[in-house]
């Protein structure tokens, strides 16, 4: 499916990378569980599918850090001279930036990355959008805990976010806005709290 959906956007070369941090992300998630007992390679593959299908970015930088955004968190497949070797700086880099670490404030790498990096604030708006999105059957402690951290963190980043995308997708930022709020006030329906006033924007 992956495959089938990139080709014709990409030389076969890009392709070929897409496929390998599929197999990769596969391999090295391959014994791990999310709270709901589902695969957690299926995070990874949907964040990576809300990428191209639903942003439709068909950028390979962003579709192989989809893949890969959490195998340096959660697994040790690979190395960072591995990343490097295989998938050149960028995406060493960009895996960098969203792998969480006690030693760096988090948010705030993913806030400062350089304009030519925009596209790693997507794949985290990507992660974002798809936890809020596959939340509801977890206990309501953690949909309150994720709830809290994506309306206090993630509208400023999608004003960032806005500030460094291309102009090609420029609609982004804004249907990313929408889809969260929605996906937020799912989840305070169902904790029984009044909509999300998060998401607006101050005029």
């Amino acid at each position: 499916m992956i495959e089938k959906n990139f080709k014709g956007k990409k030389k076969q070369f890009y392709i070929n990378l897409v496929m390998l941090a599929y197999r990769q992300a596969k391999n090295g998630h391959r014994n791990q569980l999310r709270k709901d007992k589902v695969r957690y390679f299926e995070h990874c593959k949907s964040v990576s599918l809300i990428i191209m299908l639903e942003f439709k970015v068909y950028l390979a930088k962003a579709i192989i850090a989809g893949f890969l955004h959490d195998i340096k968190e959660d697994q040790f497949i690979l190395s960072w001279w591995d990343i490097k070797y295989i998938f050149k700086e960028s995406i060493r880099f960009a895996l960098w930036i969203i792998t969480k670490d006690k030693n760096k404030d988090y948010y705030f790498g993913i806030l400062n990355v350089p304009k030519r990096y925009w596209w790693i604030i997507l794949v985290k708006l990507a992660d974002r959008l798809h936890n809020m999105r596959d939340i509801l059957k977890q206990s309501k402690k953690f949909m309150l805990k994720q709830l809290r951290e994506t309306e206090k963190i993630y509208p400023n980043l999608l004003d960032v976010f806005e500030t460094k995308v291309p102009r090609k997708y420029r609609h982004l930022p804004d249907y990313i806005r929408g889809e969260l709020e929605f996906a937020c006030n799912k989840i305070r329906k169902k904790l029984g709290m009044p909509r999300s006033i998060a998401f607006k924007r101050v005029k």
